[in-house]
């Protein structure tokens, strides 16, 4: 298997991007997803909660192409983790279907109540047999965890500069950007 990973770009306007993991020429794929507007508490959650928060987390980059989306289990994962198993159909621009399954981990760490959802996804003809082990072992190590308030203060969210920026600007082909507060 060939999983890519996938960061957010850091610069000067702060991060953009998502974190996941994917096997593009199967079709596999393993998201981030964080509802910092969730105002519920995970564990009043139920089943058509998690189909919601799925929704919402498939329907990131476009929607209207999610159909048929059913939670078919909910359990517990280890301590304050939830487990999923979902399933629903991807109506493509090219007017074909693509069926799949997946399963997703749910946490709710940190002080501001937003939730945090691990998914992942497959084509359903490779779940059952090829997959659903390998999905359960993605979303089982999922872990989420608060920074402690002595340490968050000293981590550094501003200003941040690549390292290939670090060599241009030191050998002269770059210039640096200063931002100024108005």
């Amino acid at each position: 298997q060939l999983w890519v990973i996938t960061r957010p770009t850091i610069d000067f306007n702060g991060s953009a991007g998502t974190i996941g993991a994917n096997d593009y020429g199967k079709g596999d794929s393993a998201t981030l997803f964080v509802d910092t507007e969730f105002k519920g508490n995970l564990n009043d959650m139920k089943r058509p909660d998690f189909r919601n928060e799925m929704l919402k987390a498939l329907t990131l980059k476009g929607k209207g192409f999610i159909e048929d989306l059913k939670v078919s289990k909910v359990r517990d994962g280890s301590p304050g983790y939830k487990i999923i198993e979902y399933s629903y159909e991807i109506e493509s621009e090219a007017g074909f279907s693509i069926n799949r399954d997946g399963i997703a981990s749910f946490t709710q760490a940190g002080d501001d109540g937003s939730l945090q959802i691990f998914w992942t996804g497959v084509v359903t003809p490779r779940y059952g047999k090829e997959m659903e082990k390998t999905l359960n072992m993605i979303t089982g190590s999922f872990r989420v965890g608060q920074i402690p308030k002595k340490i968050a203060g000293s981590v550094q969210t501003r200003d941040f500069t690549r390292k290939d920026e670090q060599d241009a600007i030191a050998n002269g082909s770059a210039i640096p950007f200063v931002q100024y507060n108005s």
